[in-house]
């Protein structure tokens, strides 16, 4: 799985664990494969009992949205907003508001740094699945020296930015999407979905190319997306007076 550690950006991953998308030509494939041969090495016509699953990447576990709690204060005016801003607007856009026309679910996740522990249970009563984690190593281990003085000054909270990693371990869900915790969505994002779960000889992901507006046009599309990085999220800062 490939979980994003971004500002203010988002990484969809996908781990094959779980789902397994078979088209028309590799059922084909598979009966060609399993013919049996006879007991002269002749090939023999003979029935294989062959039971293929083809399974809807839109049934099973859903796409998993992330945020991380990685710096905080006593008062959680502002972040706890925010949160409940950005989960709202994640239901608004899921297969939970039937208005919305997209086809996906969703599940919530907040990684919350071990120094903001004291948050966790209003996240959960907010509607979050909560994951406690510390800083995944300690700075005095990291080899270069550059970055061992420096990595405490790195972008908002140094090193504890790094619990954004611990989305890699949610490889029940067959996409994890991470977030900062002030962006909204204002659209389902089933297109960059389908293109990661279907086959790219199924019509839904030939639908979901022909809608995704590349940042780079000329660069080869993969067999296979594992990954993708997108930008230019709305915010939501409950903590300004104007956002």
């Amino acid at each position: 799985v490939l979980i994003g550690v971004c500002s203010p950006l988002v990484l969809l991953a996908l781990s094959y664990l779980n789902f397994r998308v078979v088209s028309d030509e590799s059922v084909l494939e598979l009966v060609n494969k399993y013919t049996a041969i006879s007991g002269d090495g002749q090939q023999a016509n003979q029935a294989v009992d062959l039971e293929v699953e083809i399974i809807d990447p839109t049934q099973g576990s859903p796409p998993a949205y992330v945020i991380s709690l990685v710096q905080c204060s006593q008062n959680p005016t502002g972040f706890l907003d925010a949160a409940a801003v950005f989960l709202e607007s994640v239901r608004l856009n899921s297969a939970a508001t039937p208005a919305s026309g997209a086809r996906y679910g969703y599940a919530a996740y907040a990684i919350v740094h071990k120094q903001c522990e004291h948050h966790a249970a209003l996240l959960q009563r907010v509607g979050y699945t909560t994951l406690v984690r510390d800083t995944p190593f300690r700075r005095e281990d990291i080899r270069g020296a550059e970055l061992r003085n420096s990595i405490e000054r790195a972008l908002c909270c140094g090193s504890a930015e790094y619990i954004k990693l611990y989305a890699y371990t949610l490889t029940d869900h067959p996409v994890v999407l991470h977030f900062d915790i002030d962006c909204v969505v204002t659209q389902p994002l089933d297109e960059l979905f389908d293109a990661m779960l279907y086959p790219n000889d199924h019509p839904r992901y030939r639908a979901a190319m022909e809608s995704i507006s590349l940042e780079r046009k000329n660069d080869p599309i993969p067999e296979r997306i594992d990954a993708f990085l997108s930008m230019d999220y709305s915010l939501n800062w409950p903590w300004h007076r104007e956002a």
